[in-house]
């Protein structure tokens, strides 16, 4: 037995000549001419001239060094919380949460800065009082709890 002979394919439609403008993509061959819309002389007239640009808000920003300085803090430095106190409670968090079953990890930084935010509040609303955080396991999770205290006259 003899190989099926190859189907026969449709003849490839001629090339449109150079000077021919040739339809967009999207038009099937044949199908009837789409008009085209020509722009109005308005859409074609320069735009407009715009007022000059305000000063830059670059101008009024405080330079890059000023921005890097420390800010003074209201509390004094034996009232916040420490580098090392942080890092303790890192470690019995994570320790936790370990004994716990929760895999979660948190970021020494990020810890940081969530303390401290939650200090400066706790600040806020309960003035001379003393604030720390201790690690507690509340529903199976480890979490931190914080301890407000009143402050030692001096």
């Amino acid at each position: 037995p003899s190989p099926p002979a190859p189907a026969k394919l449709a003849p490839r439609p001629p090339l449109a000549p150079a000077n021919m403008a040739m339809p967009p993509p999207n038009i099937r061959p044949g199908a009837a001419p789409v008009p085209v819309a020509t722009p109005s002389p308005a859409a074609t007239a320069p735009a407009p001239k715009l007022p000059p640009p305000r000063p830059s808000v670059q101008a009024s920003l405080p330079a890059a060094a000023e921005i890097a300085r420390p800010r003074p803090n209201p509390a004094s430095p034996s009232e916040l919380l420490s580098e090392n106190r942080i890092q303790q409670l890192h470690e019995r968090l994570i320790s936790a949460r370990r004994e716990a079953g929760d895999a979660t990890e948190t970021s020494l930084p990020g810890l940081a800065r969530s303390l401290r935010a939650t200090e400066a509040k706790l600040r806020a609303q309960h003035q001379g009082r003393e604030v720390d955080f201790d690690v507690a396991v509340r529903d199976g999770k480890a979490v931190l709890r914080p301890i407000l205290k009143k402050t030692k006259p001096e």
